[in-house]
């Protein structure tokens, strides 16, 4: 185990709730792979208190973030500036503090999405059919236009609020189908039968949060 020096780098995932979060695991790891003087944290912040926090981070020391639920559309208000898939996606997950103490954000969802699928199914492109897309929260936007600018030909979105899944500057170009999620599993089922596959955002929450029982679907995920 590291000891931590004086001019420790610090860095950290904010999120309300954080306990569930791996990143902190996975980050240590290759801090202590690569013998990095530096520390991953999890900051579990109330979303009424996040721009206070955001703000006191450069005060405190911090070279970034990264946001997690619930907290990634807010912070796009938050920071002094944003990338332009950030702002197209409406969503931050990772805030760079600059040597002015200036909050940078950027959003790496849909490319990290995008990553996994080709690194666990290497034959596997967005053209090929239509996406089956559950969830409509700041991951399921930045996904969304990943699918779409990869070339998914029709995105099939479906969430428990259809005032939520309104996401058309992300899909330009590429059909968006909504459904609400108040069919719960059967909603998926049906709309997935002519899809080639599931694309999921959803899995690793909470199940309290869908209207069916994530876990009943886990093994369709691509996460």
């Amino acid at each position: 185990m590291r000891t931590l020096t004086g001019r420790a780098l610090l860095a950290g995932v904010v999120g309300w709730p954080v306990a569930h979060s791996r990143s902190p695991r996975l980050h240590g790891f290759w801090l202590d792979e690569h013998k990095i003087d530096g520390a991953y944290l999890p900051l579990a912040v109330r979303p009424e208190n996040l721009a206070t926090v955001l703000r006191a981070l450069p005060l405190l020391g911090f070279r970034g973030v990264n946001l997690t639920v619930p907290h990634k559309e807010t912070a796009l208000a938050v920071v002094d500036w944003a990338s332009d898939a950030a702002r197209r996606i409406g969503a931050v997950n990772t805030i760079v503090i600059d040597a002015d103490g200036r909050l940078e954000g950027s959003n790496t969802d849909g490319f990290g999405f995008l990553e996994n699928l080709a690194a666990a199914l290497p034959r596997w492109r967005a053209s090929d059919g239509a996406a089956v897309l559950l969830g409509a929260g700041g991951a399921a936007r930045a996904i969304a236009a990943a699918l779409a600018d990869g070339g998914a030909p029709e995105i099939r979105l479906v969430n428990r609020t259809p005032e939520r899944a309104r996401v058309p500057t992300m899909t330009a170009g590429c059909p968006l189908i909504r459904a609400r999620g108040s069919g719960g599993a059967a909603v998926v089922r049906r709309m997935a039968a002519t899809s080639r596959r599931i694309c999921s955002t959803s899995c690793s929450a909470p199940a309290k949060a869908h209207p069916w029982n994530c876990t009943r679907s886990r093994p369709g995920c691509r996460r």
